[in-house]
């Protein structure tokens, strides 16, 4: 409610309301603007999905878009879209998401050599992408084990009965199996560690609402990537990946096949994380200092008043 909004700010005597990626709270920006709290927007987007849904309404989404003083897009192609929505200044930084792999306590343990590592791991799939799935790995005989992570839990069931007639069975009844469908929480980051080639999901089907899923987690375990061709929520990763030669477009099984072949991709993404942690630490810090100076500038008008 508009009134707790402005009761909160108040009463913790906020300086600055900053939100992340899609967060677009319209309570939030009018009563941070009623009560003189600059907003601010870090590694934003505005995806297909944004562009739908606050489509049907663009003169109430553009009302609450001008409360936001700074907006930092991930993208070019987000930051036009940002403006042509409303937003006032908008500036291209980066993909924040990636900055919590690179803190100290969280990071990950070293991945095992490259010549020590077998298969490939095909991470965060959805039901819908299961015909481009199941047809990949009819061409993938001489990669084992293959390890398959439904994204959502309920479709399960669905991932084992399309993928059963090739050989898969559950995670749960043979962890050692050879091709295994993953039916337990937490071994995504164990599981790149130790396979040579990712095929990251959310990004065939030709479902552009999804956009793709997490790209950092093979990129710091040093694999091998593919993603698909609607990968828009994860381009500003993917553009640097496919430059420095360890990410792959993949469209079809054709396409998956030459991918596995391909012997001038980068085996390893050491230099890779490490040229991209640089970067990121960049866009983090000309985000953070932006942010520290509204601030400033928020303290220093009410101590003047």
């Amino acid at each position: 409610h508009p009134r707790i909004a402005r009761k909160f700010l108040a009463t913790h005597n906020v300086s600055a309301l900053v939100t992340f990626e899609m967060e677009v709270w319209p309570h939030w920006f009018f009563a941070a603007r009623r009560t003189g709290v600059p907003i601010l927007r870090v590694s934003a987007r505005w995806n297909a999905r944004a562009r739908r849904r606050y489509g049907l309404f663009p003169a109430a989404a553009r009302r609450v878009l001008q409360c936001v003083a700074w907006t930092q897009a991930q993208s070019d192609r987000d930051a036009d879209a940002l403006r042509r929505a409303g937003c006032k200044e908008v500036e291209v930084g980066g993909d924040l998401r990636g900055l919590p792999y690179f803190a100290e306590n969280g990071a990950a343990p070293p991945a095992k050599p490259w010549a020590e590592r077998r298969g490939a791991a095909f991470v965060s799939f959805h039901a819908h992408e299961l015909p481009q799935l199941v047809a990949m790995i009819r061409e993938a005989r001489e990669e084992n084990p293959l390890i398959v992570f439904p994204r959502k839990p309920r479709e399960f069931r669905a991932f084992l009965r399309a993928l059963a007639p090739l050989g898969f069975v559950a995670h749960s009844a043979d962890p050692r199996a050879a091709r295994r469908v993953v039916d337990r929480f937490g071994l995504v980051g164990k599981t790149l560690r130790d396979v040579r080639f990712a095929v990251v999901g959310g990004s065939f089907g030709g479902n552009d609402r999804i956009g793709g899923h997490n790209l950092w987690e093979p990129l710091l375990a040093g694999c091998r990537t593919a993603i698909g061709p609607h990968h828009e929520n994860q381009a500003w990763l993917a553009e640097r990946m496919q430059a420095a030669g360890n990410l792959r477009i993949v469209r079809d099984a054709r396409e998956w096949i030459d991918f596995l072949a391909d012997k001038t991709m980068r085996t390893e993404s050491e230099n890779v994380a490490r040229d991209t942690h640089a970067m990121l630490k960049k866009a983090a810090r000309e985000v953070l200092e932006h942010v520290a100076g509204a601030i400033n500038s928020q303290e220093n008008a009410s101590q003047k008043c």
